[in-house]
Order: C-alpha cells, then sequence, then structure tokens
C-alpha cells in the first residue's frame, strides 16, 4: 500500500514584480496591506468580480483590469523540469496530492503556462486530486483547512506527510496531526530523499 504525501504549490518558479508596475504603486502602500490583499485574492473571501478593483484602490495603481491581472500573474515562473520528473517518480511510490493557497486567476495563469511549457493538458494530473484554497474554502495555514482536506479524501493524519516551504502551514499541518517536513529554504524537494 502506498503512503500519501500532500505537497505544497511550490513546485513552479517565482518571479517578482515588474518595476513597471511597483513603480505605479503608491510608497505607502505596506507589506502588511499587500498581504491582505493577497489573502483575499488567495481564499476569494472577497467578491472575485471585484478583486481587481479592490487591488488597485488599495496600490493606489492606475491600471485596467487586464493589466491588473497580468501584474498580478507576473510572478508566476515556469515548472522546472526537475521536479516535474521528480513528481512522475515519486508517484510510482506515494500517493499524491496537492494543497496550494492560490485564486481562480493564478490556477489559470500557471495551467497555461504549464501547457506552453511541457505541451501537456493539465498540471493536476500529476496528483491524485490537487486542491485550491480557493475551491476548498479554506487555506494553510490553518488546522480546519487540513482537517476538512483528510475528511474529504479518507485520510489518516498519521499516516500522511505534508510538505512545505513555510514554517507556519508546517505549525497548521502539525495542529491537524499530520506527520510534516519543513523544506527550509533554500531547501527543494529534490534534496528530501524520498
Amino acid at each position: 500500500m502506498k503512503k500519501t504525501i500532500i505537497a505544497l504549490m511550490m513546485l513552479i518558479g517565482v518571479a517578482s514584480m515588474p518595476s513597471t508596475v511597483r513603480a505605479q504603486a503608491n510608497q505607502q502602500v505596506t507589506d502588511e496591506i499587500i498581504g491582505i490583499v493577497k489573502a483575499q485574492w488567495a481564499a476569494e473571501i472577497a467578491d472575485p468580480a471585484n478583486l481587481t478593483e479592490q487591488f488597485k484602490n488599495i496600490a493606489n495603481v492606475d491600471l485596467d483590469n487586464k493589466d491588473m491581472e497580468v501584474a498580478w500573474c507576473a510572478m508566476l515562473g515556469l515548472f522546472p523540469k526537475e521536479v516535474l520528473d521528480w513528481l512522475t517518480d515519486i508517484s510510482q511510490r506515494y500517493n499524491i496530492y496537492l494543497f496550494s493557497n492560490t485564486n481562480r486567476i493564478h490556477h489559470r495563469a500557471f495551467q497555461r503556462i504549464y501547457k506552453e511549457q511541457t505541451g501537456k493538458e493539465n498540471f493536476d494530473d500529476y496528483f491524485i486530486k490537487a486542491w485550491y484554497s480557493h475551491d476548498l474554502g479554506l487555506r494553510k495555514p490553518y488546522a480546519q483547512a487540513f482537517t476538512k482536506l483528510l475528511e474529504i479524501e479518507n485520510l489518516k493524519a498519521s499516516e500522511t506527510l505534508f510538505i512545505d516551504d513555510s514554517h507556519i502551514n508546517i505549525e497548521g499541518a502539525n495542529e491537524a496531526g499530520l506527520l510534516t517536513t519543513w523544506l527550509k529554504p533554500p531547501m527543494t524537494v529534490l534534496e528530501l530523499g524520498l
């Protein structure tokens, strides 16, 4: 019987927001406010149709919604081939699930990036099930998010390994009773020896 791993969405590269967008942002916008907006986007707590307007208002930038989506997705990079190979290999020995704090806009964007990069249809095919916070309605690091995912998938916390590069997410998974491995940056999944 295969053991279970729940991986995180750190499998794609992350770029920084373009300087042209940063230059338009009001210098008084704090990291805390940006963090709140990111959390709203990721969980889609706010009305998804108005998220770009909310961000533009808080960040004091003058962009149309399409440009705002481009800027929001500019942080997404390419999928490292060695990580995709690792997923293919490890899925032979483990039941792999994905749990990612993301949003519909990023989800569409990284699926497009994946298809353009690999010629394959769906990044989610690497996993038994890919769970995204905007679909689950809950997000890491909250223990109830892990508990809900375990319940839906009929998994035992004591037999499920959660891998993440965020210590706060590891704490939430521990609170829910999962086994955990913290990928303390710059460590990657390739160094796990699984």
